[in-house]
């Protein structure tokens, strides 16, 4: 009796074309998604922003603006604010002689006095113009991008730095809830110890994995953590500056590993409640990475507070309790 011949491998162009919908639904979630990071980081157009590229503390910043398109007779005047080392948004910090701009001056130059403070360890210009001067009666203002500042030599060559339309206020500080925290952490690992229960089965000991890691990272603050520490790291090394749209595309990347695993947990043919446990990590993890990535615009948008609580809490709270809900439903087989 001879031997059972081994099925013939499909061919890659055939695994190719049977992979097309994922690969094209994942180019395309993320390009809506760094289509949207864009739309959130807007721009300010009607002027470019150069800063030495080391700033110290205790020496005067030069700050250049050119204006590429002609403006009306009139002030243009900049002001500059500061974060000390916890974040924290301490406002004015000092303020130039305001110039007067004409059709047929494009380039501007001010001197600001940058006092060695110990918890100095950003700024960030506020530029505007105005017919008198007044900030009353602006007519066009934008803030810039944070400056990192530090005991550094004197500064050699300029950089651009990005400037937005000042309805984008600076990052707040995110200040997490305590007790949202652990009702996070708690939520998730009563999901996981509900799952694994009711399961008994590798599936409900991965789900009840899953939901032990989402809790003891919550309990950690891992998001918030690292992010910081790879501020730190990144300031060190002389990257903070240039990092923002490495930051937007690790960003869009991740919003599209997220939506695209819930399309394909919804088309498949899964109990409600395994999908909505799915549908609640997914959805955690991907906030988790946004948050740790962040990308200020979507900080802004991310550390905003609702009735006092950050909108990243809410969701990360949104979707423990939808993993709750949905382990309680689940069902071996």
């Amino acid at each position: 009796m001879s031997a059972p011949v081994p099925a013939a491998a499909p061919p890659a162009s055939s695994r190719l074309r049977r992979n097309l919908p994922l690969l094209l639904g994942l180019a395309l979630a993320g390009l809506c998604a760094w289509a949207l990071l864009s739309r959130i980081t807007e721009r300010a157009g009607w002027l470019v922003v150069e800063v030495p590229a080391e700033v110290p503390k205790g020496r005067p910043l030069e700050i250049r603006i050119t204006l590429p398109q002609p403006v009306p007779a009139g002030t243009i005047k900049v002001d500059l604010h500061w974060k000390d080392q916890r974040g924290e948004i301490r406002g004015f910090l000092s303020a130039a002689p305001r110039q007067a701009t004409k059709p047929e001056i494009a380039a501007h130059r001010f001197l600001l006095p940058l006092p060695a403070l110990p918890s100095l360890a950003e700024v960030y210009a506020v530029a505007y113009l105005s017919p008198d001067g007044r900030w009353e009666k602006r007519t066009r203002a934008a803030v810039t991008e944070e400056i990192a500042v530090g005991p550094a030599p004197a500064p050699a060559g300029f950089r651009r730095i990005d400037a937005f339309e000042l309805s984008f206020e600076p990052v707040p500080k995110r200040r997490d809830s305590a007790a949202v925290r652990w009702l996070v952490a708690m939520a998730w690992l009563t999901a996981g110890a509900v799952a694994g229960r009711r399961l008994r089965s590798p599936l409900g000991f991965v789900l009840a994995a899953a939901a032990l890691l989402a809790a003891a990272g919550e309990l950690l603050a891992a998001d918030t953590a690292l992010a910081d520490a790879l501020r730190g790291f990144a300031t060190t090394q002389n990257w903070y500056e240039g990092r923002r749209e490495l930051q937007r595309l690790f960003t869009a990347t991740a919003l599209a590993f997220t939506v695209l695993p819930l399309g394909f947990i919804w088309r498949r043919s899964l109990p409600a409640a395994r999908a909505w446990f799915f549908t609640a990590l997914v959805a955690f993890a991907g906030a988790e990475v946004v948050s740790l990535i962040s990308l200020h615009g979507a900080d802004r948008w991310l550390n905003r507070p609702v009735a006092g609580i950050p909108a990243i809490q809410l969701a990360k709270l949104a979707a423990a309790a939808v993993a709750v809900l949905a382990a309680r439903r689940l069902r071996r087989g």
